[in-house]
Parts: structure tokens; sequence; C-alpha cells
């Protein structure tokens, strides 16, 4: 067996054919496949159905496990810049119903159920709180979210309920979520 000298230059070309290949490995398989598994966790439910997740408020009528979006189903909840009025006064009605939504999830810990997706990529869902109670059947009762009526119709009588007792919105006047996305 004949041994082989190794030159500088010679190292230095063997060092560039392996970054080279090392290079068309990472483009071509490696960095997809890590690409893929970090999307991963959005792509599904934060935890299986009936097992509890801790979520946090983004607004009126979407929350948030780690980086994974949720959108109650059902409901539409003013947007963040949207004003309202209340007896003559104008008031930040899409952080009303932010801070409403922050009250009925308490600690955050909720079960949900996934329907899909919307068209944002959020995962539509149903969810209960710690309590057990519906939370976006809650924030339409206590008036903070509408029916939405374009998707489903499972919280139009709490819906007629709130404005009948002109709880949260209904107390005042205000532009219905949906035609103030159209304007804005």
């Amino acid at each position: 067996m004949r041994r082989r000298i190794i030159r500088g230059r010679d190292l230095i070309l063997k060092s560039w054919r392996l970054r080279r290949g090392l290079g068309r490995l990472l483009a071509g398989g490696l960095v997809p496949l890590l690409v893929a598994l970090v999307a991963l966790p959005e792509l599904r439910l934060p935890a299986p159905p009936g097992e509890a997740v801790q979520a946090r408020v983004i607004d009126g009528d979407t929350l948030a496990v780690g980086r994974a979006r949720l959108r109650l189903q059902g409901i539409d909840a003013p947007e963040m810049e949207q004003r309202c009025e209340r007896d003559g006064v104008s008031y930040d009605c899409g952080v009303a119903a932010r801070d409403a939504l922050a009250r009925i999830l308490g600690d955050g810990a909720l079960q949900c159920d996934s329907h899909g997706e919307d068209r944002y990529r959020r995962r539509l869902v149903r969810c209960r709180n710690a309590a057990g109670a519906d939370i976006g059947a809650a924030m339409v009762a206590q008036g903070w979210a509408l029916a939405y009526r374009r998707y489903a119709t499972d919280y139009v009588a709490a819906e007629n309920s709130a404005r009948s007792r002109r709880k949260g919105l209904w107390a005042g006047q205000f532009e219905p979520p949906w035609d103030w996305r159209r304007q804005h």
C-alpha cells in the first residue's frame, strides 16, 4: 500500500469539494426538511382534542398557543383599532373585546376542538376555559362579539339575548366588525 502525502494545495482543493458537496446536501434536502419540521407545530392543533393547552389573547376572537394562532369559530369581535360609542363617548371597543376575552379565558388553560383553517391559516376552534364554559358563547352572551352568521349560527340566540339586555357593545352604537374591516 502506497502512502500519499497531502500537500497544502491538495488539502485546500479537497476542503473546497467537501464544502461544495455539503452545500448541495443542505440546500437540496436537509434545509427544507428542517424548515418543514420547524413549521410542523403550526400545522396541527397545539394539543389533541380534550387536552388542555395554555393560551394568550391576541384580540377579541383570536388566541395564541406558542406560535400557532387560533380563531374562535362562529364569532366576530371588533378589531383592535375599532372605535365604538357609548353614552355619547367614543371608546376602543376592540381593546374592550380583547380584555373581555382575557377575563373569560382566566388563567389561560383551555380545551379546544379544531374545525379546519381560515384564509389567514389560523386554526378555527371551539374552546372551553378551565371552568368548562364555551368561550365563544360567553363572548357573544356578554355582548363583546357577534354571532358570525356567515359561517355559523350557533351563537345567534346568545347574541339576541345580549342585544335585548344591552350588554357590551349593545349598550351603545357600533359598526359590525365585518363592515368595519371592509371600510378600513
